[in-house]
């Protein structure tokens, strides 16, 4: 009988362990959410569709399961690939803005569930086509600034570009002064306007190719020299820079 006690005891230990043993795993390595069954379907491109370079498009796919997913696009039909959006919450709808300017019409879509379960691709190959559409804009001088000895950051966004000229004026726009020509259009060339005083300054860029497409500061804007007080301008606008050293 004492045996059949101890038997029993020592059973009972082992059994306390081994759930204790379990628990502790368990905390210890929980279970990611979203880690479950993962389906993931791209829905859309999917095969056939044509994309234009600088426009916006849904990117569509289907799966449950997981809580975040990496999407990725290839031009050469899934050899390589390059990065569209990462850690993107599962929803399910992506608006990819803007397609790359990477012409080809062997792309394709690729997701892939955060925890690498499940992953899926366009069917097939769709195309991304040049966009004829060109645009140039200037974001800054663009009115209201007052650069006080100090180099002035002239800022443009373009589409579809690739070269512009770039101008100012002491005058308002009246006569125009060539800044640099050809220049490549990477949205940013700094101009150092040392001798140069004016209170009706602007700046124009133009496309190289096309000088027809241009844009000019929306209003004047101050080189070495202080808006008169009671400027019309609001005090938001007037932005003064560093001194050079």
């Amino acid at each position: 009988m004492r045996k059949l006690i101890i038997l029993s005891f020592a059973l009972l230990i082992i059994l306390s362990s081994c759930k204790l043993k379990d628990a502790t795993s368990s905390s210890t390595n929980p279970v990611e959410p979203g880690t479950g069954d993962v389906t993931i379907k791209v829905v859309a491109p999917n095969g056939g569709e044509i994309l234009s370079e600088g426009s916006a498009f849904e990117i569509q796919w289907t799966g449950t399961g997981t809580l975040l997913v990496r999407i990725q696009y290839s031009v050469d039909n899934g050899t390589s690939w390059a990065l569209v959006v990462d850690s993107l919450k599962n929803t399910g709808i992506y608006n990819w803005f803007p397609v790359p300017n990477s012409v080809s019409n062997q792309c394709r879509i690729m997701i892939t569930s955060l925890n690498g379960v499940s992953t899926d691709q366009s069917d097939q190959v769709f195309s991304i086509v040049r966009n004829s559409n060109k645009s140039l804009k200037i974001n800054s001088p663009n009115g209201g600034e007052s650069y006080i000895a100090a180099t002035v950051p002239i800022l443009w966004t373009t589409f579809a570009v690739a070269n512009v000229n770039v101008y100012y004026s002491i005058d308002n726009g009246v006569t125009w002064v060539l800044l640099q020509s050809n220049v490549q259009s990477t949205g940013a060339y700094v101009w150092d306007p040392a001798g140069i005083v004016s209170g009706q300054a602007r700046i124009k860029v133009e496309d190289a190719s096309n000088p027809a497409l241009s844009d000019i500061s929306d209003r004047f804007f101050y080189i070495n020299v202080s808006p008169p007080t009671g400027n019309v301008i609001p005090k938001a606008e007037i932005k003064k820079l560093p001194k050079k050293k």
